[in-house]
């Protein structure tokens, strides 16, 4: 659990800051100084091609442990997650998914936009694979590569052809899947946590395919170079940038712009009221990003 200030050593739990009687008011939240002291000097100064692949020097790692890189709003509940806490998720991750499928993973992932979207991207992406993201039908439509691994929050979004499937609880905190597991099909959560806190990242060239974006024009290929390249080109001069996105792609792309920067990202769920962005907003001290426009297909390799 990521600690507040004086609490003791973080688990791979996130803090959960909800109010006891799980009744939220977002005027209650403490605008807490975890953030320290901002600096304009953007964390893209200083992205390394940790073994030739820019992605990486993107994302968090275990000694990223002295402030929230993400806080996760909803309607009721706000829940902190430092460099640290995500970085074994993401390892739990992609201990599982190497496990099930093999070395650079091809990963349908089919989830609402929320931390746990975010940690399967990043376990995707320290495995060496690609995640394929939009509804199963689009993706069929446009004969988008064949996932290795499907994954979902309901049992309809799975590709059923997908030789791994794992289902993954909505709530936040859940420990498990809430029900019967179909069979062979993966439980997201208990499944994940015996798996490793580390993760050696999967050698892969930068110019692989990172991300394929069902869109209604046609399947849409970004390379870990090119998905790099666009958040420090979208990164913002600000200690806490506001992400707000109708879909899990969009989400994730906003949050690795705000992390290119130094950043934390602050997401809000979908169905989050105005109200409640302009409370996190003023809280976290937070500025908003405008999207990332989607391009045309690349064509990385795969």
């Amino acid at each position: 659990m990521t600690p507040l200030p004086g609490s003791a050593e973080p688990s791979t739990e996130p803090t959960n800051n909800s109010r006891p009687d799980d009744t939220f008011s977002p005027d209650s939240i403490s605008n807490t100084s975890h953030y320290g002291s901002f600096s304009s000097t953007s964390r893209s100064d200083s992205i390394s091609r940790l073994n030739g692949d820019p992605l990486l020097g993107i994302l968090p790692t275990a000694a990223d442990a002295d402030r929230p890189w993400l806080v996760w709003y909803s309607p009721d509940e706000r829940i902190e997650f430092t460099g640290h806490v995500l970085s074994m998720w993401a390892a739990k991750t992609a201990g599982l998914l190497s496990a099930e499928a093999g070395g650079r993973p091809r990963v349908h992932v089919a989830l609402e936009p929320g931390w746990r979207a975010l940690t399967w991207c990043l376990g995707t992406w320290l495995a060496g694979g690609r995640a394929l993201m939009g509804p199963a039908a689009l993706l069929d439509a446009a004969r988008a590569d064949e996932p290795d691994v499907s994954v979902a929050d309901r049992q309809e979004a799975l590709i059923p052809h997908a030789e791994v499937q794992v289902l993954v609880p909505r709530a936040s905190l859940a420990t498990g899947w809430d029900g019967d597991l179909p069979p062979l099909v993966l439980d997201g959560v208990a499944d994940v946590m015996p798996h490793p806190d580390t993760f050696a990242p999967v050698r892969t060239g930068a110019d692989r395919t990172a991300l394929t974006l069902a869109t209604g024009g046609g399947a849409v290929d970004i390379g870990r170079d090119e998905l790099a390249g666009a958040a420090v080109s979208a990164a913002p001069s600000a200690r806490a940038v506001l992400v707000r996105s109708p879909d899990a792609a969009g989400a994730v792309r906003a949050v690795l712009a705000a992390w290119a920067g130094g950043a934390t990202a602050v997401l809000l769920d979908a169905a989050a009221p105005d109200s409640l962005a302009r409370t996190a907003a003023r809280q976290e001290g937070a500025v908003a990003l405008a999207p990332q426009p989607v391009e045309t297909a690349t064509g990385n390799p795969s």
